[in-house]
């Protein structure tokens, strides 16, 4: 009795991941921690797209759009600054380089009109949006550049 209080006390805070049923055997059930959670999707699978969102420019936080495709089983894309406006500008993204699949992480070489460096981005996992941050030849923190996935059919 005192080993079913213990497992019942296991359940209720959370820690134990099955909270057996009376009567059966404890081989009937995984150990805790032996079912292992979902593959993460590859970046490559969760970024393909376009999006929507913003980037700062000069100081300005201001509308960009911005598309990524695989090409040769990497990522590229292109992207528009100001887009919508009169100023607008546009650029590429090339050399990707996977940082962190778990956090779904990478890296990429802008290049527009301005001269070209990196931006480092986390996508979602379910690939609806992602932040990250660019800089001439490592990411700044003050230099944000999101996006959220435009909705198909758009």
């Amino acid at each position: 009795m005192r080993s079913l209080a213990v497992i019942v006390a296991l359940c209720v805070v959370g820690l134990a991941v099955v909270c057996p049923r009376a009567g059966s055997h404890p081989s009937d059930f995984p150990a805790a921690g032996a079912a292992s959670a979902p593959a993460t999707r590859p970046v490559v699978e969760r970024l393909v797209g376009t999006y929507r969102g913003t980037v700062v420019d000069d100081d300005e936080v201001v509308p960009c759009v911005t598309t990524f495709w695989v090409y040769e089983g990497e990522i590229a894309g292109k992207y528009t600054v100001r887009a919508g406006r009169p100023d607008a500008y546009n650029g590429t993204l090339d050399r990707y380089k996977l940082v962190s699949n778990d956090r779904g992480e990478c890296r990429l070489r802008w290049t527009d009109k301005n001269g070209e460096g990196i931006l480092t981005i986390q996508v979602s996992e379910d690939g609806d949006h992602f932040a990250g941050s660019w800089g001439l030849e490592v990411a700044q923190d003050k230099l944000v550049w999101r996006g959220k996935r435009e909705k198909r059919g758009r």
